[in-house]
């Protein structure tokens, strides 16, 4: 029987329209029917398991690899992000030797977590430039990379709220570039750096050089502004926390079409044969990090 072979799989998320856990042994995850099991809880997976479970006659299934992130402290509190690096939360992957950096290699973070990568990012929320999306456009020949066309998607993505500190943000950004009712939380932020006055000044006395930018959010990213972030009241907003979080969260062949919709997997927490669970829908590989084979 076809079958996908994932290494390491250690923690398994049960989500369904009406309920959801976290679970980390195979023993205790429910006795259900899957119609689909998303291979990777990471950014996408996440998004993926969300836009799924909307139908409330579906239940998904979320494998990932690396551990929970719920009560991962570095993971929610923003300023320790930097503490996940090298850890059991990251794949601790690094660059190829770079030449212009005289042959040293450069770690390169990519989170080992529920929520992937958005569980131990910097969190800066940075949307890109208008000109980039409509030159996608323009080369795909694909008129739904354009800029304009592909906010209602980041729209519905994004959740604006209000800083930590709750201060006044009149001037800080432009309301009408952003999204009120998404999903993922994104904010200014909310502890003033003493800087941060000096910084702005400098749009005033060198505005040619350092032009003031209401918003760099809004296709034009040239120029000084203030910082948005995919923080939400002072904690991490990730995919784990925003998407999943709330939802607490036999193979077939066909003519010459094979349907694959087993996954074989090991549980570290108790070492022995592989185990095999079946969709009877679909399954879906959505973590390019977790080796497999079919």
């Amino acid at each position: 029987m076809p079958s996908l072979h994932i290494v390491a799989c250690v923690l398994l998320a049960g989500v369904t329209s009406s309920s959801a856990a976290i679970y980390d042994r195979f023993e205790s995850l429910p006795g259900v029917k899957y119609d689909f099991i998303v291979i990777g809880g990471g950014t996408a997976g996440n998004v993926v398991a969300n836009r799924l479970t909307e139908d409330p006659r579906v239940n998904v299934l979320v494998f990932e690899s690396g551990p929970s992130n719920e009560g991962v402290l570095d993971s929610i509190v923003p300023f320790f992000a930097t503490s996940l690096e090298n850890t059991a939360y990251d794949w601790n992957f690094t660059t190829t030797p770079q030449r212009g950096l005289s042959g040293r290699s450069l770690a390169y973070p990519r989170g080992h977590i529920l929520g992937g990568s958005s569980s131990i990012n910097g969190m800066f929320y940075t949307r890109g430039s208008s000109s980039d999306f409509d030159r996608f456009a323009a080369v795909t020949q694909d008129p739904g990379w354009s800029w304009n066309n592909i906010q209602p998607y980041i729209r519905k993505n994004e959740r604006w709220t209000t800083p930590a500190d709750h201060h006044n943000t009149q001037g800080q950004f432009d309301p009408s570039v952003h999204g009120f009712n998404g999903i993922n939380a994104v904010s200014l932020s909310g502890f003033p750096q003493p800087t941060d006055p000096r910084v702005m000044q400098t749009t005033v006395q060198l505005s040619q050089e350092f032009p003031f930018n209401q918003d760099t959010n809004s296709g034009n990213p040239l120029g000084l502004g203030w910082l948005q972030t995919t923080i939400d009241h002072g904690k991490r907003s990730s995919s784990a926390t925003s998407y999943l979080g709330p939802r607490v969260l036999q193979t077939k062949s066909n003519g010459h079409t094979i349907a694959i919709r087993a996954v074989e997997f090991t549980d570290v927490n108790r070492p022995g044969p592989r185990m095999t669970l079946t969709a009877s829908k679909e399954l879906l590989q959505v973590q390019s990090a977790l080796l497999i084979s079919s």
